[in-house]
């Protein structure tokens, strides 16, 4: 599945996947101006950035103008908070991210940081429920905790190596 919510007329190529174009006949296209990152989140395991993608880089200005530009509009109905690409190829449980990475980690630290609050105060079930609805799930064949997000770690280990031996 290929989602692209938020679409302004832009053309794109076809998205790579550890360097291989996924051609569109192994991906089903569909553009959804109403997806909520809620939605993208809660209850999916495997979205991840590729190798591909570059690493986080938000500083701290970037992360602090996000939070406080959701925070002005808590009280809204809608909040835009960007346009996101997915790719779902139809081989792979995997959904990889090609634009909105950066908005989607800094979105998942603040929920991150919602359940830590909520256990800090000893609301173990709201904290327990954030966790499952929004930042892992179980594996049905593995029965491991899998988080629903994850970074593109292999270019993360790559310039940490880079810079360690640099």
């Amino acid at each position: 599945m290929y989602y692209w919510a938020g679409l302004y007329g832009c053309a794109m190529s076809a998205p790579r996947v550890g360097g291989v174009p996924v051609p569109i006949s192994t991906a089903s296209l569909s553009i959804d101006g109403n997806q909520t990152v809620g939605k993208l989140l809660t209850g999916k395991s495997g979205l991840c950035v590729p190798p591909s993608q570059r690493s986080y880089r938000w500083k701290k200005e970037h992360v602090e103008t996000l939070y406080r530009d959701i925070g002005d509009n808590l009280l809204n109905d809608e909040y835009f908070l960007g346009s996101v690409v997915v790719v779902s190829p139809e081989n792979t449980r995997k959904t990889f991210v090609f634009d909105g990475q950066q908005r989607l980690a800094t979105t998942m630290i603040l929920i991150g940081a919602i359940r830590d609050q909520f256990l800090n105060f000893k609301v173990e079930k709201t904290a327990g429920n954030i966790e499952r609805d929004s930042l892992f799930s179980e594996d049905r064949e593995t029965n491991e905790e899998t988080p629903h997000f994850i970074l593109n770690l292999a270019r993360i280990i790559h310039e940490v190596v880079g810079r360690e031996q640099g």
